[in-house]
């Protein structure tokens, strides 16, 4: 399908559940907005998706469950806002992915289920807020994870089951807590692990099972609360650990597995 450039706006629900498509789909170089379900469960789409750089605002559901794209998704430099579930559930999407330097927001499930996304993840550097599940099972995804320095809250589950992580994770220095699971099965991720000094909770099961890590935990000295399962089989970490003296609270098995701990 092929809307041509006089268009401007999408509106609501425009092709909602327009299954039967079973070609490529080109959007109007013109286009500023896709509204909420503009495409939802518009699961026929093959190819690749180019969002063109007019484009500004991509609102709720506008590509929910169109799981037939087989090719790449190249998000507009102008793109300002990803809404909730924006692209959830488009299972068949591959390559790497950039978030441009002008979003601020990526919303709750934005990529939940992109399970094919197979290269590099790159977040815009004006970025502040990652919603839950933002990126929940991208278990493709590879390479390091940056996550920049304006961020300030990540949601829960926001990178749960991305597996496919194979370098180091960097957290941004103004978070001031990790959320429940926010990276529970990164089993991927090596090197060492840095949580910053802002950083005074981290909450249940928030890196679970990410058994790749191979350097050392350093915790931040303003830790207050290490919630149940934080560190869960993280059996990766080497050498010691030190706990901060503000600690108050390490909740059930917040370190079990841990099991290349070692020294005082």
């Amino acid at each position: 399908m092929t809307i041509y450039d006089k268009t401007t706006f999408i509106e609501k629900g425009a092709f909602y559940g327009c299954s039967g498509f079973d070609g490529s789909l080109t959007l109007p170089n013109n286009l500023s907005y896709i509204d909420e379900e503009s495409f939802y469960q518009c699961s026929g789409f093959k190819g690749s998706l180019i969002l063109h750089d007019s484009l500004t605002s991509i609102k709720k559901n506008a590509f929910s469950g169109c799981s037939g794209f087989d090719g790449t998704l190249t998000l507009s430099t102008n793109l300002e806002n990803i809404g909730e579930e924006a692209f959830y559930q488009c299972s068949g999407f591959t390559g790497s992915l950039t978030i441009y330097d002008v979003v601020e927001t990526i919303e709750k499930g934005a990529f939940s289920g992109c399970s094919k996304l197979n290269d590099e993840l790159a977040l815009s550097q004006s970025l502040i807020t990652i919603g839950e599940k933002a990126f929940y099972q991208c278990s493709s995804l590879t390479g390091s994870l940056e996550i920049p320095d304006f961020v300030t809250t990540i949601g829960k589950s926001a990178f749960s089951g991305c597996s496919g992580f194979d370098g180091t994770l960097t957290l941004s220095i103004n978070l001031t807590y990790i959320e429940e699971e926010t990276f529970y099965q990164c089993n991927g991720f090596t090197g060492s692990l840095i949580i910053f000094e802002n950083i005074t909770s981290i909450r249940k099961g928030a890196f679970g099972k990410c058994s790749g890590f191979n350097g050392e935990l350093s915790l931040s000295k303003n830790l207050i609360y290490i919630d149940s399962g934080a560190f869960y089989q993280c059996s990766g970490f080497i050498n010691s650990l030190t706990i901060p003296d503000g600690v108050k609270i390490i909740a059930e098995y917040s370190f079990s597995g841990c099991s290349g701990l070692n020294g005082t």
